[in-house]
């Protein structure tokens, strides 16, 4: 009964040729426009989540408020602190921070590029899942003068090496800041990836932060980045964090409004920990160094998404229906010879899919 539904579904089919291109057509087209836009949504949505500690990095934000009431959040602090939260708040596995710079960079006497840089602690590379493919991550960014390049970078500066990264070990290239530093090649990691928000060709240590450019915020020029144990209490690890900035900061946080006795800011700053999944899709943090976007454009696209398919399915259904008015007869045949009605919607069903 199967077969003979299948053979008969298939000559109809064969025999309204323009019928069937334009009724796939139409449905085939509206699916893989939602199996594409689904895996745009999707991707925006799983940034940094490749990251093998993910769940437990956080990017510290503070939060100021103005007399009007108005809420500015930033992540600049002093390049000193990650280490002093490092060593004095509990729970804190490890901490960097991080700041985007970039600068003519310099091999030999004739190779010269400009490059997006990341200055960043020597735990950087253990926090983050950038895999090194020469270097040790764990020492990679223990020197002042160390830098580790992308394969991207190290394949622009020594095309000759023909994919022998190791080789590169110990190469010096020279950073034009301020004034000219030559640091030396200790790792070649991957390029990174786009679903990342942190975007850079090369991480140098962040003892020489000052020599690349220069921020005017009052509190620093640092995004600090935290990795905290897992189970940890963010409220409270949150309060020992402001209890470090009360004694670290305090003083500098209540310069930055005029008037303001250093013992009254807490009334207009706040400090949040922020997972560094939500990261990408938080467009409201000002003076960051990541990448970002607006989680509109993903719910505008789904809904043109689920739109474009609604109308192929009711394109696909009208063209159906039409169709079915021109079988009567055939109906008629196949009742009289004692078909069931649920055998002609089983029949009907079988074609339309």
């Amino acid at each position: 009964m199967l077969k003979n539904y299948l053979k008969i579904a298939f000559r109809s089919l064969l025999k309204q040729k323009i019928y069937t291109f334009i009724n796939v057509l139409g449905l085939s087209i509206g699916i893989a426009c939602c199996i594409f836009i689904f895996l745009f949504v999707q991707e925006e949505w799983s940034h940094d989540a490749f990251h093998a500690n993910a769940d437990n990095l956080y990017r510290l934000v503070i939060a100021q408020k103005d007399d009007s009431g108005e809420i500015y959040r930033n992540t600049l602090f002093p390049h000193t602190f990650p280490q002093t939260i490092h060593e004095s708040v509990p729970g804190v596995v490890a901490a960097s921070g991080f700041v985007k710079s970039r600068t003519w960079i310099s091999y030999g006497a004739d190779l010269s590029f400009q490059q997006h840089f990341g200055q960043v602690e020597k735990d950087f590379l253990n926090m983050f899942s950038f895999p090194l493919i020469a270097g040790d991550p764990a020492t990679a960014l223990s020197q002042p003068d160390a830098v580790v390049i992308s394969k991207e970078v190290a394949d622009k500066f020594f095309p000759e090496i023909n994919g022998n990264y190791p080789s590169l070990l110990g190469r010096v290239l020279r950073f034009h800041g301020s004034e000219a530093k030559d640091y030396t090649v200790t790792g070649v990691m991957e390029n990174v990836t786009s679903l990342s928000s942190l975007q850079f060709d090369m991480l140098t240590p962040l003892d020489n932060v000052k020599l690349y450019g220069k921020n005017n915020n009052d509190m620093g020029e640092t995004t600090i980045y935290l990795q905290l144990k897992p189970g940890t209490n963010l409220e409270n690890m949150e309060t020992s964090l402001s209890a470090l900035i009360d004694a670290n900061l305090g003083a500098r946080i209540a310069e930055t409004i005029d008037e303001l006795e250093p013992a009254r800011y807490r009334e207009f700053f706040s400090l949040h920990l922020q997972p560094l999944t939500d990261v990408y899709l938080d467009q409201s943090v000002n003076s960051n160094y990541t990448e970002f976007s607006k989680p509109i454009y993903s719910y505008i696209l789904s809904a043109i998404a689920f739109l474009v398919l609604f109308i192929a399915c009711i394109n696909f259904t009208t063209l159906s229906i039409g169709r079915s008015t021109t079988r009567a007869m055939e109906v008629g045949v196949r009742k009289a010879l004692g078909a069931y009605r649920q055998q002609l919607m089983l029949q009907f069903w079988g074609e339309a899919l």
